[in-house]
């Protein structure tokens, strides 16, 4: 059995303390659907961090590992999850 589940963001909202934006994500299909909360600070010297623009939130996340020279136009013909 693969304990890894892939995860969608489903949609984010600023903190009540304005410290964080708080990411909604979700797992599975119809009833059968999770929802995990995942923190980000609005805070840009941290590492990963977000701010609020608009009507959007915006994520900085670093990379795990250097990318790869890949050609923008086959970006949404790849289909790798890491796990």
């Amino acid at each position: 059995m693969n304990e890894n589940k892939l995860l969608t963001i489903y949609g984010a909202r600023l903190s009540k303390s304005g410290k964080h934006i708080n990411l909604t994500l979700v797992e599975g299909e119809g009833e059968n659907k999770r929802y995990y909360t995942a923190c980000v600070k609005v805070d840009a010297d941290a590492k990963t961090h977000g701010s609020i623009k608009g009507n959007e939130a915006h994520i900085v996340v670093p990379m795990l590992e250097k990318p790869k020279d890949i050609d923008i136009d086959q970006l949404d013909q790849v289909d790798e999850v890491p796990f």
